[in-house]
């Protein structure tokens, strides 16, 4: 698993070395499906090929859907080569952005505040968010037997199968009583 905050930044390089750019984000469906990247590119050639005006101010933007990703190490390495860019670039779309979800409150089932997403982590193999990391609340602390950090705050591991709906908040399928059995017993972890 990687975070997301570890994922961006990272060069896409396509099949034959060239740089086409930096990850910015990653972009997710409704279902919490990851379904591609966002990048910047800055390249004026690359707007160029693509047939686009560079902006005056900004980088070019683009994203890529996860089909084109060969691999994930230390850069992202696509499978297709520069010459053939245009028929894997996209031009920015209104996908959801999965750090869109960074700083969203967390309630359980009944209301009650939880926390905030403090992280998003999630497999670049089967490209699926099976986690997401939570600065949690005073009274969350006290409900878990925690004790409170006077130095950082309590960051905690929530699996998203708990993830009942996304609006406004993040609503759990739990309650706050029942999140100490969901830590012990799901595969979560403290990070």
């Amino acid at each position: 698993m990687i975070s997301l905050k570890d994922f961006r930044k990272k060069d896409v390089l396509t099949d034959d070395g060239t740089i086409l750019g930096v990850v910015t984000d990653v972009k997710i469906e409704d279902d919490l499906n990851i379904v591609g990247l966002k990048l910047k590119m800055e390249s004026r050639k690359m707007a160029e090929d693509l047939g686009l005006d560079k902006p005056m101010i900004s980088s070019l933007k683009g994203d890529i859907g996860i089909d084109h990703v060969k691999s994930v190490s230390d850069n992202i390495l696509l499978d297709k080569k520069f010459a053939d860019l245009y028929t894997y670039i996209e031009e920015e779309t209104d996908w959801r952005p999965v750090s869109e979800l960074i700083d969203y409150k967390i309630s359980d089932s009944q209301g009650k505040d939880i926390g905030e997403v403090d992280g998003i982590l999630f497999d670049e193999e089967d490209w699926g968010i099976p986690m997401m990391v939570v600065t949690i609340e005073k009274d969350t602390h006290e409900l878990l037997d925690m004790e409170k950090s006077l130095l950082r705050k309590t960051r905690l591991g929530i699996s998203m199968r708990h993830v009942d709906k996304i609006g406004d908040y993040i609503l759990l399928d739990t309650t706050a009583d029942n999140l100490g059995d969901i830590i012990e017993e799901e595969p979560v972890k403290k990070v």
